[in-house]
């Protein structure tokens, strides 16, 4: 994305869309990234990071769209002492929902967000030619990626190849 307005409204529409609030900077990069890999995106571009797939174009994009009111950000003490992002939609922002982008989002607000930053990091490793996955992220992740958290992170990617898209996530 090039143009600062159009990636902001972006970014505003990715936050309507998942119900007008989605928390947590890592939960807002992998459902982006989840869109992008299913066809349904704004066109930002990822590469992996501490957290697994992250574009810098959205976080951009996302502090241009609270610059521009189109969204809010709201810093909240997390009970373990760090802190986390509340990411909100402005009224009227986009022309509504896309169904199969509002079930990709909604599946992203709700789940656990290990386990999402688990599949994301799944997703991009596969991407990326890598023939386990699963295997690479428990290698990458050894404190994240609990027998527990893969359970959840596998059921998860599930739960988002069933959503029909224009690109249908590989198995894996």
């Amino acid at each position: 994305m090039v143009d600062t307005r159009e990636s902001a409204l972006a970014a505003a529409e990715l936050v309507q869309d998942a119900g007008g609030e989605i928390v947590g900077k890592t939960r807002i990069q992998k459902a982006a990234f989840f869109l992008e890999r299913m066809g349904l995106g704004s066109g930002f571009d990822f590469y992996y990071k501490h957290f697994g797939p992250y574009s810098d174009d959205l976080a951009r994009a996302l502090h241009f769209a609270r610059e521009l009111g189109l969204t809010v950000e709201e810093d909240k003490k997390a009970a373990w002492g760090g802190v986390y992002t509340v990411f909100r939609s402005a009224d009227n922002v986009g022309d509504g929902l896309d169904e199969p982008r509002h079930k990709v989002l909604g599946i992203a607000r709700n789940s656990n967000p290990v386990a999402l930053e688990l599949a994301a990091t799944a997703l991009f490793l596969r991407n990326e030619g890598t023939a386990e996955p699963w295997s690479e992220v428990r290698g990458l992740k050894p404190t994240k990626a609990t027998q527990e958290n893969l359970k959840l992170a596998k059921k998860l990617y599930e739960e988002l190849r069933e959503v029909e898209a224009p690109v249908e996530l590989p198995a894996f």
